[in-house]
């Protein structure tokens, strides 16, 4: 993905309109002084960067017109005030207590947030708690989707809510990992993120052997 600094003034602003509220394209190029077309030309570039995304429709006088947000990738484009307070943090613990002390810490975290929000998920089971756990990470700041694979699922996320330190600090996934084991109950939880440039979250999971497993409802 390309930084901001290689993306222009006119795409810039237009990622920034989009941060405070989705707009159309109309609605944007009045914003920026600019032709419907033009603005256009742009938000196809930001889509196919997956910086940009088609949200709805808004109703017009003639017809609807599509309303955009940002897309997954725009998490990872902008800064983020707490990375440099929370890399610090992460870099401090791991030279006073060691690796190890440190990935226990991230996963006590991710256990504690799991038991706070177990009510939230009682009495599902199977594929309806695995989703149910996809939107808790939404509701801390992720993006995830589930897929399903036979008797196993897949949770994969494009925008991490730990995004901005997650590159040079890849053991705060273990955070994630954790949480998504307290909250299926005992599941088999397999951390695949992918870093790097093209961050994306993605957990294989497992609830054959969990208090989360299948539910006993048909199709």
């Amino acid at each position: 993905m390309l930084g901001a600094s290689f993306l222009g003034a006119t795409k810039l602003q237009i990622l920034t309109l989009l941060r405070r509220a989705p707009r159309t394209i109309h609605e944007l190029a009045e914003a920026l002084h600019l032709t419907d077309n033009a603005v256009r030309s742009h938000v196809v570039g930001l889509e196919r960067d997956r910086l940009v995304q088609a949200e709805g429709r808004r109703p017009g006088a003639r017809k609807p017109s599509v309303t955009y947000t940002l897309g997954p990738g725009a998490d990872q484009l902008f800064a983020k005030p707490y990375a440099p307070v929370l890399g610090s943090l992460i870099d401090e613990v791991r030279i006073r207590h060691g690796a190890a002390d440190l990935v226990n810490a991230l996963r006590s975290i991710g256990v504690r947030l799991a038991r706070e929000r177990l009510g939230q998920v009682a009495g599902m089971r199977g594929k309806d708690r695995v989703e149910a756990a996809a939107r808790l990470v939404n509701d801390l700041g992720g993006l995830a989707e589930v897929e399903e694979r036979g008797d196993s699922y897949v949770i994969s996320g494009y925008s991490c809510p730990l995004v901005a330190v997650v590159a040079d600090h890849p053991e705060v996934c273990q955070l994630t990992q954790a949480f998504l084991e307290g909250v299926l109950d005992g599941a088999t939880v397999r951390e695949r993120c992918r870093r790097g440039e093209d961050v994306a979250c993605r957990f294989e999971i497992d609830l054959e052997h969990s208090a989360a497993g299948p539910s006993d409802r048909r199709a």
